[in-house]
C-alpha cells in the first residue's frame, strides 16, 4: 500500500526527481495530443480553469528581455508565419538594443545563428 511504502521513499531525492520528471512528461504528452487553437502559453485562472491566452514564453526571450531587449512577443499567434516573423523581429531588436554584445563580425554571425 502507498501509505506503507511512502514513508520509506519520501526522502529519496532520485525517486522524487524521477516521479516529477515522469509527471511533467505525462502532462506534456497529454497537451500535445490535443490540437491547440493558437501559439502561446497557458494561463491558470482564478476559477481554476486553464486557458491558452498568454504570449509564448520562451527562455531565450525572457533572458534577452531582462537584458534590455524590447518586448515584441506580446500576444498569441494564429499562424506559425506570424510567430516566426515576430521572433525574427525580436532577435533583430535584441541585437539593436545591445550593440556592444558581440566582439566582432564573426562573433555577431555566430550569435545570430545560435539565437534563431
Amino acid at each position: 500500500m502507498l501509505s506503507e511504502t511512502l514513508r520509506d521513499y519520501r526522502d529519496t531525492d532520485s525517486r522524487r526527481v524521477e516521479n516529477l520528471t515522469r509527471g511533467i512528461s505525462h502532462i506534456m504528452l497529454s497537451l500535445a495530443k490535443k490540437r491547440q487553437p493558437c501559439i502561446g502559453s497557458l494561463r491558470f485562472n482564478d476559477d481554476l480553469s486553464i486557458t491558452l491566452a498568454n504570449r509564448p514564453l520562451l527562455c531565450t526571450s525572457s533572458i534577452l528581455e531582462s537584458e534590455g531587449a524590447p518586448r515584441i512577443l506580446d500576444k498569441t499567434y494564429k499562424t506559425c508565419g506570424h510567430f516566426i516573423d515576430d521572433m525574427l523581429k525580436f532577435r533583430e531588436e535584441a541585437f539593436s538594443a545591445q550593440p556592444n554584445a558581440m566582439n566582432d563580425e564573426e562573433d555577431c554571425h555566430l550569435q545570430m545563428l545560435h539565437n534563431l
